[in-house]
């Protein structure tokens, strides 16, 4: 994955975002997050697979209906005259 991200981004990769599986308890967080030492990437977050597809659709279709559905509405305050 290290080598696919630098292949697609041009650049490279030391700051990483892991993504586990929603059911994955503490130590195989840990686990996973562990295994950057073989790789040599520092782990800023690390987010569920849940979370992780919801910031994907978002930023994929930041206009989409549901996104505005579960964004709380502005509201405007009552001036008094």
């Amino acid at each position: 994955m290290h080598k696919i991200a630098e292949a697609f981004l041009r650049s490279t990769v030391k700051n990483v975002v892991v993504t586990v599986l929603a059911y994955f308890n503490d130590s195989q967080c840990q686990a996973t997050k562990d295994a950057r030492l073989i790789v040599g990437l520092n782990v800023m977050h690390i987010i569920n697979e849940p979370t992780a597809a919801a910031i994907a659709y978002f930023s994929l279709y930041p206009s989409s209906s549901t996104f505005k559905r579960w964004t709380p509405a502005r509201r405007k305050k009552n001036k008094k005259k």
